[in-house]
C-alpha cells in the first residue's frame, strides 16, 4: 500500500490531520501491519525506518506535519 493511503487511514483511525510537505514519499510502497492500540506516533516511527522523513505533532490542533 502506498504511504499516501496509509496516511489517509491514520487520519481516520486517530482523528488527526496529516499535512505532507515531503510529497516524494507519498507514492512509496509499504507492506506491514500496525495495531491501532500502539498509536499514530508508533506507526510514523515504523514508517521512518524505511522512508526518510521527520514530523512534528501539534496536540492543540491535532495536526501532524510530515517534513
Amino acid at each position: 500500500e502506498s504511504v499516501r493511503n496509509i496516511f489517509s487511514k491514520l487520519e481516520l483511525y486517530y482523528y488527526v490531520k496529516i499535512h505532507v510537505q515531503n510529497t516524494r514519499i507519498l507514492n512509496f510502497p509499504y507492506t506491514g501491519k500496525f495495531r491501532t492500540k500502539d498509536g499514530v506516533e508508533h506507526a510514523l516511527k515504523v514508517l521512518q525506518l524505511r522512508h526518510q522523513f521527520t514530523y512534528t505533532k501539534d496536540n492543540d490542533t491535532n495536526t501532524i506535519v510530515i517534513k
